[in-house]
């Protein structure tokens, strides 16, 4: 799939609302419009959907690569692991945080079992989630039989609500629910039947052909949305209540799952006004990874619109490291690593 306008705003959108979320809701609770964009807590929802679908279309279009696996997590190991050692250690060494779970992606089994994380690290939790995802799903992809792939991405996203149950109810505690793959690989699955349709002729077709109740589709999807956003924030119910994780949870990433395909399957770019969001979009793992240390530097430093100062810092921050560190990193992994056919090493010997 080439490189789409659309998905980089989707992207912005995420850490739009992840920015929303820590720069402004968390800080200003009881300000009115933080109520009601208090369901920001959804961009990790919408980035797991996002990640599905890219990670998903990119092993599907390269399931019988000779260098399937090889070119794969070499790509992804540049993509990731530079920026998140460079910035992520240290943090772990000044905050005093074990760095074994950092180094392995498994450190959102801290928080699963019940320690609180510095506010600075806990972020890292979707990361990890992620980093589990990318372990299984290149096998999946490639040893499941093509025929009965879609079957097993449908049994693991019901099974995501199942395993949130299963998870409260075995430890007394919301918490393994929130942080741990099983129970919110709903998401990422997602994306990937996503990525599944939009590569099947006959459902990209009735996709294409049915757009109208794609947006219908939407639009009932985002009231159960905007219910739990009255919820949680007139009638005091935790974001983390058996409630939310039964069926909350599922909600966001279904909206998103209907808006991608939406996008996807448009024949019209991103409006000039959304343009901002693209740009968003594309430092977004720097952002993500920076926007708590911005926080952390305005209200110590600054201590006056704190929330401005840290975006602020933020953008202009990660668009540094989105230069110097992600892109040459990301763009060497591209040069360096590329699929090639089973037979490819036999092309130079057959007539031409």
């Amino acid at each position: 799939m080439k490189h789409s306008s659309g998905l980089d705003a989707i992207r912005g959108v995420a850490i739009g609302l992840v920015l929303i979320r820590h720069l402004f809701v968390e800080i200003y609770p009881d300000n009115l419009l933080a109520k009601l964009l208090v369901l920001s807590a959804c961009g990790v929802d919408l980035f797991f959907v996002l990640s599905g679908f890219l990670i998903g279309g990119i092993l599907m279009d390269n399931r019988g690569k000779q260098n399937y696996f090889e070119v794969f997590y070499s790509r992804r190991t540049l993509r990731i692991l530079p920026l998140y050692v460079l910035l992520v250690i240290p943090i772990c060494n000044l905050t005093g945080e074990p760095l074994t779970p950092f180094l392995t992606f498994t450190q959102n089994f801290l928080w699963a079992d019940g320690r609180v994380g510095n506010p600075l690290t806990v972020i890292t939790w979707s990361l990890a989630v992620e980093e589990q995802f990318y372990l299984i799903l290149p096998a999946i992809v490639r040893y499941w039989p093509t025929g009965r792939l879609l079957h097993l991405i449908i049994g693991l996203i019901c099974a995501a609500p199942v395993a949130r149950v299963m998870l409260n109810h075995a430890y007394g505690d919301t918490a393994p629910a929130y942080f741990l793959l099983p129970a919110r690989m709903d998401g990422l699955f997602l994306g990937v039947l996503a990525a599944w349709l939009f590569r099947n002729r006959r459902s990209n077709l009735w996709l294409n052909e049915h757009r109208r109740e794609l947006y219908i589709g939407a639009m009932f999807l985002a009231v159960p949305v905007m219910f739990m956003t009255w919820l949680i924030s007139w009638q005091q119910v935790d974001g983390r209540s058996p409630l939310m994780q039964y069926l909350g949870y599922s909600a966001p990433p279904l909206l998103f799952f209907v808006v991608l395909l939406l996008v996807v399957t448009g024949e019209q770019g991103v409006p000039d006004a959304l343009s901002p969001l693209r740009w968003l979009g594309l430092g977004a793992y720097s952002l993500y990874l920076t926007h708590r240390i911005c926080l952390f530097l305005a209200i110590g430093v600054i201590g006056q619109y704190v929330s401005a100062i840290a975006l602020a810092l933020s953008v202009l921050v990660s668009l540094v490291l989105w230069r110097l560190v992600e892109k040459p990193f990301m763009m060497f992994g591209r040069e360096r690593f590329k699929y090639r056919d089973r037979d490819s090493d036999l092309a130079s010997i057959r007539p031409v």
